[in-house]
């Protein structure tokens, strides 16, 4: 089988759309990842075949209706034009988007070619380009097992695909960044894009930790390392915490996911998939105020099943006494998280493409 699959901007998007490009090649079919010009930035795309890349020539759009509204439908069509050729000439069988402006022109390329075409919605609430299509799409894969905005009866809840490999040991994974086997290690992890205010909420909490000989793994993002570089806050912590280690990206997810009793993150789809996976407890602190509050609908999820805690980004000065009830309760969130797992991320990558290789067999 010949499948298009589309999505980029975030890893979000990214992640479960290689996911399936992985998982699809393994099993012998012959896939085109499609992906915008700027998503080279993201290590996660090398794993995507050069050959098998084809760009998206479209930069980025506002959600806003606004004066630029007529420029942003122009970048739309005109990466449609130069789509469709490509879609066209790769003649797919099937395509697959994840949503995000990347996806647009490819299953706009789908409808006008009259190429089947199936959407994975990484969110409680689906986004913008992923409602939109929705109602031409052969099915709708979820992430959760309520998704808002789209029809109810195209809905079909298989989990997240992630390429989360299995977590290390725990020895192993605390060897590897050089951390003390006993003892509690926290992670934090601010999304692709990394987190401005969580990052610097984090600086109340180092005391506190070095207190309690409690280890930390940081990633911060790119742009706010290079800052805490530039201003020595970065040797501050060399000298004064020996268990905290700040990275602007972590590669080596199984080791951060073997070494972590908890963590502190966003709680964008991605990243929600990985705690599942991985059954390690989480404080969430969803974006203020993201599109349709989808971050806080996804944090409260888990909630609601007992395997996070959820902490308002206006309530930050209140970091400190979350993380310590967070703490408290890191065992019945781990037994929780597990149970969760049975029901929740069973190889959901594997059960897309069953679905998509059955009804590709019955047209």
């Amino acid at each position: 089988m010949r499948i298009v699959i589309s999505g980029g901007k975030t890893g979000g998007h990214l992640v479960p759309g290689i996911a399936l490009y992985e998982k699809a090649k393994s099993q012998g079919h012959e896939v085109a990842y499609f992906l915008g010009p700027q998503d080279d930035r993201f290590a996660i795309t090398s794993r995507i075949a050069p050959e098998e890349r084809y760009v998206v020539p479209i930069g980025s759009i506002s959600r806003k209706l606004s004066y630029k509204t007529p420029l942003w439908i122009a970048k739309i069509l005109w990466a449609f034009f130069i789509t469709i050729k490509k879609v066209h000439r790769f003649h797919p069988d099937v395509v697959i988007i994840t949503g995000g402006y990347i996806s647009n022109p490819v299953a706009l390329s789908a409808l006008f070619l009259g190429i089947p075409f199936y959407i994975l919605e990484q969110n409680t609430v689906a986004g913008i380009t992923n409602r939109l299509f929705a109602p031409f799409a052969k099915k709708i894969f979820t992430s959760f097992p309520e998704t808002e905005k789209i029809p109810p009866h195209k809905a079909l809840f298989t989990g997240n695909p992630t390429i989360f490999a299995t977590p290390l040991p725990r020895q192993e994974a605390r060897a590897f960044f050089s951390l003390p086997e006993k003892g509690l290690c926290l992670g934090v992890i601010g999304g692709s894009q990394g987190a401005y205010k969580l990052n610097e909420a984090l600086w109340s909490l180092l005391p506190f930790l070095k207190e309690k000989e409690i280890a930390l793994l940081w990633s911060t993002g790119k742009n706010t390392y290079t800052v805490m570089e530039q201003d020595g806050r970065l040797e501050e912590i060399t000298k004064t915490y020996p268990h905290v280690r700040v990275f602007p990206f972590i590669e080596r997810m199984d080791a951060f996911w073997g070494a972590c009793d908890g963590i502190i993150a966003r709680s964008g789809a991605t990243t929600v998939a990985e705690v599942i996976s991985a059954a390690c407890p989480a404080l969430f602190i969803p974006i203020y105020k993201s599109p349709d509050d989808h971050q806080k609908k996804n944090a409260l999820a888990l909630v609601k099943e007992g395997c996070a805690d959820i902490l308002e980004e206006p309530r930050l000065q209140d970091l400190l006494p979350q993380v310590q009830e967070f703490l408290s309760s890191l065992d019945e969130k781990r037994m929780a998280l597990q149970k969760l797992r049975d029901r929740w991320q069973q190889k959901p990558e594997e059960r897309i493409l069953k679905i998509i290789e059955k009804e590709a067999k019955g047209r």
